[in-house]
């Protein structure tokens, strides 16, 4: 019984480190004030954040009951850890360079997606600790992608110690992508699309397949939509967070539609749980 206990409070203290560890990809600075390659080399670490965030969900049983391989799943998650605290270190020799108006502009998209993936993947952890440290960025390309790159690696290594069930794992990548692609920037191939395929083929390939198979679904045109009052409106789809079933396919266009007198209203398709509305 001991030695049971004993597992069991490795396995907690795991659980534990790899939800700080999850935070911690938080800490870096993104916003359309930093240059676009810089923004997308941001997405390519949140995207690897949200990847090991929905593999903890996945997993946490599993690392409740580790033994045999506790010292290498520590050790992988202490040199992700390393690699942050060296980067930041780093990051205090280089200042921001100018950013043009443009160019300002042209970043929206890709600081959005990365504020959504995080947000995604913070869902379980936003009580953290973690969260109360300070920011940091880091103003060298080449060495800021190598930190993505080399964080990508290790978390596929933390990943292949304990491999989730494919279908689940393809479930919840769905309802990310599902997620994500109602999101401005990528509605009708909005200007972040592209990116965030590119980022996800790099880092992350489950969610790109998601992001494939939904991107074929359902297609939303709004025009001339508007509320009076204390309508309240919802437009486009609704997806609850524990939704793993299908998505119906389709193209809808909505035009000349009005909420009014304290009405509510929603215009697209909504999949499980409560109504968009539920507060």
């Amino acid at each position: 019984m001991a030695e049971a206990a004993g597992l069991a409070v490795g396995g907690v203290a795991l659980v534990s480190l790899v939800d700080t560890t999850i935070n911690t990809f938080g800490l870096i600075e993104s916003g359309a004030s930093y240059g676009r390659t810089y923004n997308q080399i941001a997405l390519k670490l949140s995207l690897s954040q949200l990847r090991l965030a929905r593999w903890r969900d996945s997993n946490e049983l599993a690392m409740l009951s580790v033994t045999s391989d506790a010292d290498k799943f520590e050790e992988l998650l202490g040199e992700i850890e390393a690699n942050f605290e060296d980067a930041q270190s780093i990051s205090k020799q280089y200042k921001q360079g100018p950013i043009t108006a443009d160019n300002q502009e042209n970043n929206i998209p890709v600081a959005a997606l990365v504020s959504r993936v995080r947000t995604l993947a913070e869902t379980r952890q936003e009580s953290s600790s973690v969260l109360k440290k300070a920011r940091w960025a880091l103003h060298d390309e080449k060495r800021f992608n190598r930190l993505a790159n080399n964080q990508s690696k290790l978390v596929d290594e933390l990943i292949d110690l304990f491999p989730a069930a494919q279908e689940q794992q393809m479930q919840v990548a769905r309802r990310d992508a599902q997620d994500l692609v109602q999101q401005p920037e990528l509605v009708n191939n909005g200007p972040g699309r592209q990116i965030l395929h590119e980022a996800a083929e790099e880092v992350f390939p489950k969610l790109l397949a998601g992001l494939q198979e939904v991107g074929a679904g359902s297609k939303y045109t709004f025009r001339n939509i508007s509320t009076i009052g204390t309508a309240r409106q919802s437009n486009g789809e609704h997806v609850a967070k524990n939704y793993k079933g299908r998505f119906l396919k389709g193209t809808f266009n909505y035009d000349k539609i009005s909420a009014a007198d304290g009405s509510r209203q929603s215009n697209g398709n909504s999949y499980g749980g409560k109504s968009v509305f539920d507060d």
